[in-house]
């Protein structure tokens, strides 16, 4: 994890202005069309193929394949790292991490722990943070969220990205009514609830503001402005 600083009363009012335009009317059918199975976008199959990643601490082919739906796929030296001895290293870390667990309930021991796992898989060779992102939030959903420029853009304060500690700038808002608002577009988008809150947060920012030519065919249709 980055070691940021702590966001201050107006980091949060910040963020909090960003998120309520990210998540207003629009966000339903653009999580709704993203979780669509015959739109061609990731969908549940992301987090629910082989099981879902919660099922095992250790890493799978399944969460590899998986991770490589989103645009991301691990280098071969990575892969081979990872379903060896790197992979059996990183298990026990993430074992120690409770299964189900919210962001909005998690102490500092626990981020603590998640940012050793973060360490651990940023120390493999071609291996950045959108892909570490997307790994830890695959293995533990509910707690990690995955992060990429846009989201850092749209959950950043400041004009540069990566100004404050995105993980404690989300849990702040998590306990201050943003699971209420996601939990409300994840039902009325007909997101199955195994998705976790975090995934729809990060659907609902992608789909707004990604680049890709799906997500801009959504929004042409849905008539959104380009962002």
């Amino acid at each position: 994890m980055w070691k940021l600083k702590v966001p201050t009363d107006g980091d949060r009012e910040a963020i909090k202005q960003r998120l309520d335009e990210d998540l207003g009317d629009s966000a339903i059918p653009l999580v709704q069309a993203y979780f669509d199975g015959d739109r061609g976008f990731a969908g549940t199959t992301f987090d629910l193929l082989d099981g879902g990643g919660e099922a095992t601490p250790r890493i799978t082919v399944g969460d590899l394949l998986a991770v490589s739906l989103l645009n991301t796929p691990y280098p071969a030296r990575a892969v081979r790292d990872l379903l060896g001895g790197t992979g059996e290293q990183l298990a026990v870390s993430l074992a120690a991490i409770p299964a189900g667990l919210p962001l909005a309930d998690a102490d500092e021991a626990i981020l603590q722990q998640a940012d050793e796992a973060w360490s651990q898989l940023m120390a493999l060779n071609n291996v950045g943070r959108t892909r570490v992102s997307k790994l830890l939030a695959r293995k533990r959903p509910h707690l990690i969220p995955i992060t990429d420029s846009i989201v850092d853009e749209r959950l950043s304060p400041q004009q540069s990205p990566l100004s404050v500690d995105l993980w404690s700038a989300l849990r702040d808002q998590l306990q201050d009514g943003l699971s209420d608002d996601l939990a409300s577009i994840r039902r009325d988008a007909g997101v199955p609830e195994q998705i976790s809150l975090l995934r729809v947060l990060d659907v609902a920012i992608w789909m707004r503001h990604g680049n890709s030519s799906r997500a801009e065919l959504v929004r042409k249709e849905l008539n959104l402005a380009a962002c």
